[in-house]
């Protein structure tokens, strides 16, 4: 936990301190249940040596992402000739399941269909009053568009110094919501994109 939360020198010192013990390698036991425990349905407890562990219900990424982390480990600890995840019977069971791993792409958000419909929503609102419409419009279509678009956010964003809380440059009474959040940002547009 410290060498994950440090960082620079401190973090190198921390890991040649561990390198430095008489560290023994991961057993093939505890990798073997930590896979079982991934693939096996979410919540199903097992018992492993007296401790109940549940399972994950994930796949073959997480279960190639875990070796991977062993392996990491392991050659930072100077053990990496001893990494369970490199043995034969290890890297056959991972081949067979990136092999047998169906992947089923599903629409989480289809824009053609579901844009019109949300936007019939807000707008048909009756509780809404005409700026909290336009206010919602806005925030649904620029976080899809941040969303697709990460560059938008990255190299477009504009610096903290260009937001401004509502009422800013001039006083603004509806600016806010009931609860005092802020129903916009304004944002100076002081420098060239």
């Amino acid at each position: 936990m410290k060498i994950a939360s440090s960082t620079g020198s401190e973090r190198k010192d921390l890991v040649e301190a561990a390198r430095s013990r008489a560290n023994e390698p991961l057993p093939v036991a505890v990798l073997q249940s930590l896979k079982q425990s991934c693939l096996r349905e979410a919540g199903q407890m097992e018992d492993y040596a007296d401790v109940r562990i549940p399972g994950q219900g994930v796949g073959y990424p997480t279960v190639y992402q875990y070796m991977c982390a062993c392996a990491l480990f392991h050659g930072r600890l100077g053990l990496m000739h001893q990494n369970p995840a490199r043995l034969r019977a290890v890297t056959e069971s991972l081949r067979e399941m990136r092999e047998n791993h169906a992947i089923e792409h599903t629409t989480v958000l289809d824009v053609l269909e579901d844009l019109p419909f949300i936007r019939r929503a807000i707008f048909q609102s009756s509780t809404l009053c005409d700026g909290e419409k336009l206010m919602w419009w806005s925030l649904v279509t620029s976080s899809i568009d941040h969303a697709n678009r990460p560059s938008e956010v990255s190299r477009f964003c504009p610096t903290l110094d260009m937001v401004a809380l509502p009422g800013s440059a001039r006083p603004v009474p509806h600016g806010f919501d009931s609860m005092g959040f802020p129903k916009w940002l304004e944002i100076k547009r002081d420098r060239c994109c």
